[in-house]
């Protein structure tokens, strides 16, 4: 019984030893006819090994290359109920390949235990040791192992080293099997892995813990799940859900900054950053790419991503990313990193792609205009936040004079984090922006630090945050503010507290297009919500936008010509002082009929 074991565990030896290498020699033991005693004892015999080192927890053996100063390989007695622990070890240029005999499928260090509890008998062991290009397994050994010498191999196939294993001369050029070596794939396949060679987390883990890899793709456990080239966004993973139930992180697909078309950059040994390709999908961010967007290795900074611009769809501008190496893998830049707060980029014309509405300068360049204020006088500066001072409509009086804030809410509910608020717990708080666009004596009212500071409890600091599911998709996302209940604007004195969310105070008005709108009155607060309002991306049109005096009022049946309203197009040119060459009118005409 001792011999057959003995000739099986050589031939497995032999076996393991088939790709090349180091077969331990049968004669090295001098085990000669020494028996246990059943019930008694037991003995531990090992081939000297050629190439490393097999050692017992005990200290009774410690068997090495033959010439060595390790040579306790004597067969060894052990009580007939203890356990002895075996140990490989390579010499310096050597790996432990496998072992065979007693010890066959157990690991390197520690994995070879030894006892009579399934069967009493003498054991026999055999360590393999072998040259990295020699390295051949009878099974796929420990990953702890396994996967450097898998990552050496593909370095080199960019950088030919020959002292390191080629796993494709067993194992097939594709991975499934040649000859005795058997499969890879199927091997990863029963492990759970059958898709490892696109799977990113078989190697990274997804996404590496690293840099800013984190803000770009924070999903973890399954949801983190990537293949190579992968050019997804967090709405593709989850495209039914909405912009608060989907998980508040990002996730861009690894192709979205790597390479996404060419395999050829794909575990070749070298970190790639790509950043453009011509053969991206036309609706993938990447094809939003300028063609000289670059990584910068020394700073660790990206330039032309669309990911990082003002996002508009002709000619977006660039800018150049944070660097990497973040203070923290969670921090979150604000509005005015990547658009300029408001977005204030050039205004290509009506209905354009690079049409602009946020913040312009009037065509006859007298003024600023855009979104970014609720409620202009004839200075063009915002009611919101003035408190006592001169009423616009009659500057002999002193009168309380406000008016809810225009935030990026307002326009892109679906995009803000609707927990981003202010003290009223209401209205989107960022006081990042900067609506300045020439210095002249009212600058500080598009400044809103010159009211809002860091020790004010009532109009504090804010950076605004967004909700990442439709940031950064590459669409617009126009969706109003249908809220329609009391915005809690307890500042507002007395009987003109405002009890739906947009309202400015002294705005009361008998003129039929005023009353046919969504507008109710509070004491002489105008007040109403966006409940109707409604945009359409392909003409870049709004209608029954209250704040507009609802041009384009769908439900106004009036046939007076003066009391009609036509339809302003985004990124239309304001003229203040001077009429519209089309119209020979005004644009303030557009919704102020009558003046």
């Amino acid at each position: 019984m001792v011999r057959l074991r003995k000739l099986a565990g050589l031939a497995a030896a032999i076996v393991v030893a088939a790709c090349g290498g180091n077969a331990p020699s049968p004669t090295s033991t001098t085990a000669g006819e020494q028996k246990g005693v059943y019930g008694v004892s037991y003995f531990v015999s090992v081939s000297r090994p050629v190439g490393g080192t097999i050692t017992s927890a005990d200290g009774l053996i410690d068997c090495g290359t033959a010439g060595g100063a390790k040579n306790l390989c004597a067969p060894v007695s052990y009580a007939w109920g203890a356990t002895a622990v075996l140990s490989a070890k390579a010499d310096d240029g050597q790996y432990f390949q496998s072992w065979a005999g007693e010890c066959g499928g157990a690991v390197a260090d520690g994995g070879c235990r030894l006892d009579t509890v399934i069967y009493g008998t003498d054991k026999w062991v055999v360590a393999v040791f072998n040259p990295p290009d020699q390295l051949g397994h009878s099974r796929i050994p420990d990953p702890a192992q396994h996967a450097p010498l898998y990552r050496d191999f593909i370095k080199s196939t960019a950088t030919p080293n020959p002292g390191v294993p080629q796993c494709t001369r067993c194992h097939g050029q594709d991975y499934n099997g040649l000859a005795n070596a058997p499969s890879c794939t199927a091997c990863h396949a029963a492990a759970g892995k059958p898709n490892w060679l696109g799977d990113c987390s078989f190697c990274h883990a997804f996404p590496p813990a690293t840099g800013a890899h984190a803000a770009h793709f924070g999903l973890t456990g399954a949801a983190a799940s990537g293949i190579y080239g992968d050019l997804s966004v967090l709405q593709d993973r989850y495209p039914g859900a909405t912009p608060t139930s989907a998980p508040s992180t990002y996730a861009f697909g690894c192709g979205n900054c790597h390479p996404a078309t060419d395999e050829g950059k794909h575990m070749d040994g070298v970190t790639q950053v790509s950043l453009f390709e011509a053969s991206a999908p036309a609706s993938s961010l990447k094809a939003r790419n300028s063609a000289t967007a670059a990584y910068d290795p020394a700073v660790r900074t990206c330039s032309g991503v669309y990911c990082h611009s003002s996002g508009n769809d002709g000619s977006p501008i660039y800018v150049t990313t944070p660097t990497w190496a973040l203070p923290s893998p969670t921090s979150k830049l604000a509005c005015n990193g990547c658009h300029a707060n408001p977005p204030r980029y050039a205004s290509g014309g009506a209905g354009l792609a690079t049409a602009n509405s946020h913040l312009q300068f009037s065509a006859d360049a007298s003024s600023p205009w855009g979104h970014y204020a609720f409620v202009m006088t004839e200075r063009r500066y915002t009611q919101h936040g003035r408190g006592n001072a001169p009423n616009f409509l009659n500057w002999s009086q002193i009168v309380y004079s406000d008016a809810a804030p225009i935030t990026c809410q307002t326009c892109h509910f679906d995009t803000t984090d609707p927990s981003s608020t202010g003290p009223s717990r209401f209205y989107w708080l960022d006081t990042t922006g900067d609506y300045t666009l020439l210095p002249n004596a009212w600058d500080y009212e598009y400044v809103c630090t010159s009211c809002h500071s860091a020790a004010s409890a009532t109009a504090p600091l804010g950076q605004g945050r967004v909700l990442p599911l439709r940031h950064v998709n590459g669409s617009r996302d126009v969706q109003f503010d249908a809220r329609t209940e009391d915005p809690g604007a307890s500042w507002v004195p007395g009987a003109d507290r405002p009890v739906r969310p947009y309202w400015f105070t002294q705005g009361s008005t008998t003129s039929a297009w005023w009353i046919n709108t969504n507008r109710t009155m509070v004491g002489t607060t105008a007040q109403f919500d966006l409940s109707p309002a409604r945009y359409d991306p392909v003409q870049k049109t709004c209608t029954n936008v209250t704040c507009h005096m609802a041009q384009g009022n769908t439900s106004y049946t009036g046939t007076d010509p003066s009391t009609r309203f036509e339809v302003l197009r985004w990124g239309a040119p304001y003229y203040v002082s001077t009429n519209v060459p089309a119209t020979g009118r005004t644009t303030c005409s557009a919704c102020h009929r009558g003046m």
